[in-house]
C-alpha cells in the first residue's frame, strides 16, 4: 500500500523542529482534469479536494462558442472587417440554438453589414452538435466557418469530462483556505502557510495535484524560530483582525436596521465567525497564543453576535 505521508513522517522524524509548512499552487490554462479521475485520486489518498460535479452541458456548449469567435477579420475591402459572432437564439429543456453570423463593420466599429453564417443545434443528453450553414458564402468566409465549426467541435469534446481551470484554481484555493486553515504569508498572496497539524492532509493533496499536466503544488518545511514565528504571528493577526473586523461591521449595519435579522443572513455570519474562532483557537496553539490583537476583535464580534441573536 502506497503511502501517500512519506515526506511528512521523515519531517516529523528528523531533528529540525518545524513550525509548518509553505504551500503555493500554479493551473496552466491549458491543464486538462477529468473529473472521473481525479474523483479515483482523491479516493485512494484522502486528499481533502473537494471533487465537482460534471459541468453541464449547456455550460460547455457557451464556453465553446464564446471561445470559437473571432474579431476584425479583414474583409479584403480597405478599412472594413468581419466580426464573427456566435448569437443566442434559444433554448429549451433538450436542446441550446445558436447562430453564427458576419458583422461587417468600419474601422470605428460601425455596422455596415449583418449576415447569418450557420444555424447550430446543440443538443444536451447527446452533446450533440448541428450546423446548417447558408448557401451563399464566398471561398474566405467558408473556410473561417469551418475553423469555428471545428473549434467549437472539439472543445466540447475535449471538456464535457474535464473541470474548467477557473473551477480546478477554485478548488485548489479551497482546500488551502477553508480545510487546512491556510494562512496568506505575503501581502500580494500566493504564498502560504499551513499547520504541521494539517501536514499529512497536504501531503496527499500534493500527490494527487502534481499527478496531472499543467497542475503544480510546491510544499517547503519552514523551520520553528522566532523569526518564522514572527511572520506566521503577523500575517495571521492581520488577517484574523482584518476578518473579525469586517464581521464587526457588518453586525453593527444589521444592529442598526429595523426589523429582525433574516436566518440566512444570522446562519452566513455565524458560519463566518465559527470558522475565525475555530482557526484562531488553531493558531494559538502553534504560535502559543501571542494573538491579543485578533483575540480581542474576536470577542467584540462575538458580543454583537448576542446582540444580533437577541435582536
Amino acid at each position: 500500500m502506497t503511502n501517500y505521508a512519506e515526506y511528512t513522517n521523515h519531517l516529523r522524524e528528523s531533528d529540525t523542529p518545524l513550525i509548518g509548512m509553505l504551500a503555493w499552487y500554479g493551473v496552466s490554462d491549458t491543464a486538462r482534469v477529468f473529473v472521473q479521475e481525479l474523483l479515483k485520486k482523491v479516493e485512494e489518498t484522502d486528499a481533502p479536494i473537494k471533487v465537482p460535479q460534471l459541468a453541464k452541458p449547456a455550460d460547455v456548449f457557451r464556453r465553446a462558442t464564446k471561445q470559437a469567435q473571432r474579431n476584425k477579420v479583414p474583409t479584403g475591402k480597405p478599412g472594413t472587417f468581419y466580426n464573427f459572432l456566435i448569437r443566442d437564439v434559444g433554448y429549451d429543456d433538450e436542446y441550446v440554438r445558436r447562430h453564427l453570423v458576419a458583422e461587417q463593420v468600419d474601422s470605428q466599429h460601425r455596422d455596415l453589414d449583418y449576415e447569418i453564417l450557420s444555424r447550430i443545434t446543440f443538443e444536451k443528453a447527446t452533446r450533440k452538435l448541428e450546423f446548417q450553414d447558408s448557401d451563399e458564402q464566398d471561398l474566405a468566409t467558408l473556410e473561417t466557418v469551418a475553423e469555428i465549426k471545428q473549434s467549437i467541435s472539439q472543445f466540447i469534446d475535449e471538456n464535457s469530462l474535464t473541470i474548467a481551470t477557473v473551477v480546478l484554481r477554485s478548488i485548489i484555493r479551497n482546500c488551502l483556505e477553508t480545510t487546512l486553515l491556510e494562512t496568506s504569508v505575503r501581502q500580494v498572496g500566493g504564498v502560504n502557510y499551513i499547520s504541521m497539524d494539517f501536514a499529512e492532509s497536504l501531503e496527499a493533496a500534493w500527490h494527487v495535484l502534481n499527478s496531472f499536466d499543467g497542475v503544480s503544488l510546491h510544499i517547503l518545511p519552514l523551520v520553528d524560530d522566532e523569526k518564522q514565528r514572527a511572520m506566521v504571528r503577523e500575517a495571521f493577526s492581520s488577517e484574523a483582525t482584518g476578518t473579525a473586523n469586517t464581521l464587526i461591521a457588518e453586525i453593527s449595519d444589521l444592529l442598526k436596521e429595523s426589523g429582525p435579522v433574516t436566518a440566512k443572513r444570522y446562519t452566513d455570519i455565524a458560519q463566518r465567525y465559527g470558522d475565525l474562532r475555530d482557526k484562531l483557537d488553531s493558531y494559538s496553539d502553534v504560535l502559543e497564543d501571542n494573538l491579543g490583537v485578533a483575540r480581542s476583535a474576536l470577542e467584540l464580534a462575538g458580543k454583537q453576535m448576542k446582540a444580533l441573536l437577541d435582536k
